[in-house]
């Protein structure tokens, strides 16, 4: 949740998200950190429609702008969403375990 003007966010999300992610790359040891997080992102473009796709640009020989490569923008959401997202990720993770 954002919080007021002037006030800051609660640092005691910190280690519940690290600690949320560490829960998902144990299942997954073979991912390296920037990868995940990268997968992360982009399942959770797919699953909520939040973020927006941008684009990397380069110069091409003509001197013209080519997309290069695109990623997720996830820069202003709110921690709890992706708190939500994360325990949500884990309950699947579990479930395809027993399953």
């Amino acid at each position: 949740m954002r919080p007021s003007q002037g006030q800051a966010r609660d640092s005691k999300r910190i280690p519940q998200v690290l600690s949320l992610i560490a829960e998902i790359w144990i299942d997954q040891p073979d991912t390296r950190f920037n990868q995940l997080i990268h997968n992360l992102q982009s399942d959770f473009h797919q699953q909520t429609g939040k973020g927006s796709r941008c684009f990397d640009y380069v110069k091409s020989l003509h001197g013209m702008l080519e997309p290069m490569g695109n990623a997720i923008d996830l820069y202003n959401l709110e921690d709890d969403e992706f708190i939500k997202y994360l325990k949500w990720k884990i309950e699947r993770q579990n479930l395809r375990k027993k399953g």
